[in-house]
């Protein structure tokens, strides 16, 4: 114990000896301390949460699985084949491959999973060896990624000591991710479909067709070979927009995918499953001459009667899925 210091009927004592003045500062003070402390107090409680730019609440808190057909991924002589799905919650991409090898198994399966430092909201074959990944920052970016696979070899079989048949896992290295697209601009907030655009311009190094979900407008994203990228918007939902309307575009589409045709060319479909276009706005977009640029006059919005007449739904009548 300090000895110096007065015991609490001591201190009031003292207190009241020096006289009103100093009493009445002193409750000022404690005041003055208890009003700081209940203003920081409140201005703790009213700061603002930080916002959740996860795209799973725009999806209901769903974990999205998208998936699209790889082949050949870059890997010339080779049979091996693939399937792409995304995870929201995981924010990870998973490629599942197919492939023939040797020994008495020749059919294998494994699977590759990719981490991302964002959450994914669709993925895209662009060409061979090459997929495009959109998705969302956690600072609400929108983003798009261009994905390479790097050159690999069908893993061999082999046989251990005890005789028994070895089957390696295939793992295609990622040789290289460029970025198409990452910005956060009203109208084209967070990508919910993305489309392969099929291009002979050999100064672009991919091209996808985007509906971004706040406007539900088609934009086409361009990376070309410089490592530049542009930015351009095709259709609306709203009429008068300046672009050519598509009313259908603000429909969720769950099923959509891109085609060579070869009557109609590239052909772009956005429908709520294959074969029942009904259930939501179908929208079919053709490039009959195969330029790169969906046609005038090649924008289908067809009833059932119409998309069965042209054969949309038919697949073994397309020259490739992509």
């Amino acid at each position: 114990m300090n000895h110096n210091t007065p015991a609490p009927s001591c201190r009031l004592a003292t207190d009241m000896q020096m006289g009103f003045p100093f009493t009445l500062l002193a409750a000022f003070v404690a005041i003055f301390v208890l009003l700081g402390s209940t203003t920081a107090a409140a201005s703790v409680q009213a700061t603002p949460s930080a916002p959740d730019y996860s795209p799973a609440s725009r999806f209901s808190g769903e974990q999205k699985v998208r998936k699209v057909i790889l082949r050949d991924a870059h890997i010339a002589g080779t049979a091996i084949q693939g399937t792409a799905s995304y995870s929201i919650a995981n924010q990870s991409v998973s490629f599942s491959w197919a492939w023939e090898t040797n020994g008495p198994r020749p059919k294998q399966h494994s699977t590759q999973v990719e981490s991302l430092s964002f959450w994914p909201t669709d993925v895209v074959s662009v060409s061979p060896g090459k997929v495009a990944v959109a998705g969302r920052r956690n600072n609400g970016n929108t983003v798009v990624e261009l994905w390479e696979f790097g050159r690999s070899k069908i893993p061999k079989a082999t046989v251990d000591a005890a005789g028994n048949w070895e089957y390696p896992e295939l793992d295609i290295k990622i040789s290289a991710r460029k970025t198409i697209y990452d910005a956060a601009v009203p109208g084209r907030t967070l990508i919910r479909s993305l489309l392969a655009r099929r291009v002979s311009d050999s100064t672009l190094e991919a091209s996808v067709l985007a509906i971004f979900d706040d406007s539900s407008e088609l934009w086409q994203l361009d990376l070309r070979q410089d490592g530049t990228t542009s930015a351009s918007r095709l259709y609306s939902p709203i009429a008068g927009s300046g672009v050519p309307q598509i009313a259908g575009l603000s429909c969720f589409c769950a099923s959509h995918w891109s085609a060579n045709h070869p009557i109609y060319g590239y052909v772009h479909v956005l429908t709520n499953e294959p074969n029942t276009p009904d259930q939501c706005a179908t929208i079919v977009l053709v490039d009959r001459n195969r330029d790169g640029v969906i046609d005038p006059e090649g924008v289908f919005t067809p009833d059932k009667a119409l998309w069965e007449s042209m054969r949309f739904g038919h697949a073994e009548e397309y020259i490739e899925f992509y």
